[in-house]
Formats: C-alpha cells, structure tokens, sequence
C-alpha cells in the first residue's frame, strides 16, 4: 500500500496485492475517484456517495485538535479513561452537526490513542468502529502513529503498518487530480 497526503485535504492511494491494484484519490475539490485496474472498464469513476462522504473525511491531514472551531469541529470534554493501561481523556467531536465521534487521549502526551465512531452500511445497518493508534514517532517535528489498527468489536478489519514516512515530498497537484478517460475527457 502506498499513500500520499498533502495539506488540508489531498490524498491518493494505491492498493496492490496478488495482481490487484486499486486506487482512491480525491483533490480537496471534486468529487473522490477509483480506478480498479480489474473491473471490466479500468477507467477513472467516481466514489459512490457513501464511500466517497468516509473518503473525504479521512483525507483531511490534521486531526479534529489542529484549528477545530475553523474546520468546523466543535469538542466537548466527556470525562476521564483508561486508554491501555494509561490515564487519559475522553473528547466528544461533531463536525457540522452531522458527524460525530469519541477521542481518547493519552492523558500525559495528549496523542489521540483512540478513535471510537459509527459507520453506516449501505443496507442501513450501523456498525460501532474502534481506531487505535499506536507506535508514535517525530517525523519531522510532527508526532505520526505508525500503526493503526480499526476494530468492529473485538473483530480486527484491518490493520496499517508504516514502514516509513517521508516529509514534505515534492508534489504536483495533478498527484490527486483525476485522469482523463479513454476517450481523453474528465467524466463529472
């Protein structure tokens, strides 16, 4: 997995594994887009509206603590926990009055150990997720979990190991923007 992130809210991705490859990007700007290099059709489509609501939101670069009130994050203190054996706190995040979510930090450090939210599923469902950050290290001068985990329950879904973190690469915009069709043109 290879991931590029640029300030506020720019990212690609690209998944490989046993002949698969997908990519995910979105611009800051228009709408998310794909490219799964094994559907019948490998051209760039846009994100269906649920996935690309989830992409948009976790593409921001800094988390819900760096300027709330401007990106629109109101923080309520919700009390005290235990966040892996270590005191901490509980935050209570909504954004826009329409998302919201539970921080738990660590209670010297302040780093976000834990992030605890619903998702809604296609079929309406809702399923309680539980992001857990872990293996902090400067890059930098900026603190980066190294490993997240996000858990449904007691069920691991999936689990990111960085092997490395490079600041500040030179990038252009067209990294996040999305290619043009075979027929040369940019679908909207």
């Amino acid at each position: 997995m290879g991931l590029v992130a640029q300030r506020p809210n720019r990212v690609r991705t690209i998944v490989q594994a046993e002949g698969y490859m997908l990519i995910q990007a979105y611009d800051g700007v228009n709408p998310p887009w794909q490219i799964d290099a094994n559907a019948k059709s490998p051209e760039p489509q846009l994100m269906g509206e649920a996935a690309a609501r989830e992409f948009i939101g976790d593409a921001e670069f800094d988390d819900p603590l760096v300027s709330p009130s401007e990106r629109g994050y109101a923080i309520d203190y919700a009390g005290t926990t235990e966040v892996s054996g270590r005191h901490g706190f509980r935050l209570l995040v909504t954004r826009r009055l329409t998302e919201s979510f539970e921080l738990e930090l660590d209670g010297e450090t302040y780093f976000i150990l834990r992030r605890l939210s619903t998702r809604r599923l296609p079929d309406g469902r809702e399923i309680k997720l539980d992001t857990r950050f872990a293996d902090f290290r400067p890059v930098a001068g900026v603190i980066v979990p190294y490993r997240i985990a996000v858990y449904a329950g007691d069920r691991l879904l999936h689990e990111t190991v960085l092997a490395s973190v490079e600041a500040n690469p030179p990038l252009a915009a067209s990294v996040f923007s999305r290619p043009a069709t075979a027929e040369g043109k940019v679908e909207k």
